[in-house]
C-alpha cells in the first residue's frame, strides 16, 4: 500500500490517484491517494466587517431649499453583487449578507425549504437521492443587481432563472449523448471548477474524471472532502451522513451533487472532455502533469515536489 499524502490539504498541489482501499474502513484516504490544489481557504467565510450604511437623501428639514430642491438625491436602494465561478451556495449567502441583500440564514433556509421545481433543472435534481443542497450547482455565477433587504426567494429566482437560460438545448442533448444527466454533468463541472488552476487544464481533468468513472475507479478528489468539512458541516455540523455521499474517497463514483456553482467554462469542459488515456494528474503552482499509469504519476509528483 502506498503511503498517504503527507500534505493532504496543500493549496498548490493536485494529484489524482488510483483507489486501492484497504485498512481502516472509516478512513477518508486509504491506499493510493491524491493531494489537492483546493485549499481549506476556499471555504473560509468572508470577513464580516460592518459596511458603512448608504447615505440617503436629506429630508426637508435637513435641506435649506426644501424637499423640492434639485440637490436632493433619492435613496440608493440597490446593490451590485458579483458571484464568482466556484462559489458554494453557503459562500454566496455570506456575500449577499455582507452586501445587505438578505441574511445568510434566510437565504439558506429559502434554498432548502422553498419549492423551486418550476425550473426543470431543479425539478430533476430534486429527484436525486442523498443530495444535501438541492440548489447547489444551479445558482449561476454572474454579476447581479439586487434590492437591499430583498426577499431571498426573489434572489434565488434570479440566480436559478439565469442558470436555466444558460443551459441550452444543445447542452442537454450533449449530456444525453454522453449518457449522463445534467445533474451529473454539473457535478462533474463543479469538480473541474475546483481542481483546475488554468483554462487549459479543464478539458484534460475532465477526461481523467470520465476515464476513472468508465473504469470503475474512485475519483478520490480532495475537493470533495473539503466540501463535506467546510460547507456541509458549516450548515449541518452534527450530520455525519453526507460524507458517505460526497466524499469521493468513500463513494464509488460521483458525489451526490455539485460541490460548488461552476462557471460556463467548466460546464463546457464537462460536456466536451479531451480524448486521453490519462487516469492521474498532478498540479503545482499552475503546472500540470498527467499520467496513464500510477508509476508515471509518482514520477510526476516527484518532479513537482509532491511528497508521499
Amino acid at each position: 500500500m502506498f503511503k498517504k499524502i503527507t500534505a493532504f490539504f496543500t493549496a498548490a498541489a493536485i494529484c489524482l490517484t488510483m483507489a486501492a482501499c484497504t485498512g481502516d474502513p472509516d478512513s477518508d484516504t486509504t491506499g493510493d491517494t491524491l493531494s489537492s490544489s483546493s485549499s481549506e481557504n476556499e471555504y473560509i467565510p468572508f470577513d464580516n466587517e460592518e459596511e458603512n450604511p448608504d447615505e440617503y437623501a436629506n429630508s426637508a428639514g435637513d435641506n435649506e431649499n426644501g424637499p423640492d430642491s434639485a440637490d436632493t438625491q433619492p435613496a440608493v436602494n440597490t446593490v451590485t453583487v458579483t458571484l464568482t465561478e466556484g462559489m458554494t451556495m453557503v459562500k454566496m449567502s455570506w456575500l449577499l449578507e455582507e452586501k445587505g441583500v438578505c441574511s445568510s440564514d434566510a437565504f439558506i433556509q429559502a434554498a432548502q425549504n422553498t419549492d423551486f421545481s418550476k425550473y426543470p433543472l431543479v425539478a430533476a435534481a430534486m429527484k436525486e437521492p442523498n443530495v444535501c443542497f438541492p440548489l447547489e450547482g444551479y445558482l449561476k455565477p454572474d454579476t447581479y443587481e439586487f434590492y437591499k433587504n430583498e426577499d431571498p426567494n426573489l434572489v434565488l429566482d434570479k440566480l436559478l432563472s439565469a442558470m436555466e437560460s444558460a443551459i441550452t438545448s444543445q447542452m442537454r442533448s450533449r449530456a444525453s449523448a454522453l449518457g449522463y444527466s445534467m445533474h451529473e454533468i454539473l457535478t462533474i463541472a463543479s469538480i473541474i471548477e475546483k481542481e483546475a488552476q488554468s483554462e487549459d487544464q479543464r478539458t484534460k481533468i475532465s477526461s481523467i474524471l470520465y476515464n476513472r468513472l468508465k473504469t470503475g475507479m474512485q475519483l478520490q478528489c480532495d475537493v470533495t472532502i473539503n466540501y463535506v468539512e467546510y460547507v456541509i458541516y458549516e450548515v449541518y455540523p452534527d450530520n455525519d451522513t453526507y460524507k458517505y455521499y460526497y466524499n469521493t474517497y468513500r463513494c464509488a463514483a460521483l458525489p451526490a451533487g455539485p460541490i460548488c456553482n461552476p462557471g460556463m467554462a467548466s460546464i463546457k469542459a464537462a460536456l466536451y472532455p479531451d480524448d486521453t488515456d490519462y487516469l492521474y494528474f498532478a498540479v503545482v503552482d499552475g503546472k500540470a502533469l498527467y499520467a496513464a499509469d500510477f508509476n508515471t504519476h509518482l514520477a510526476n509528483c516527484d518532479e513537482l515536489g509532491i511528497e508521499y
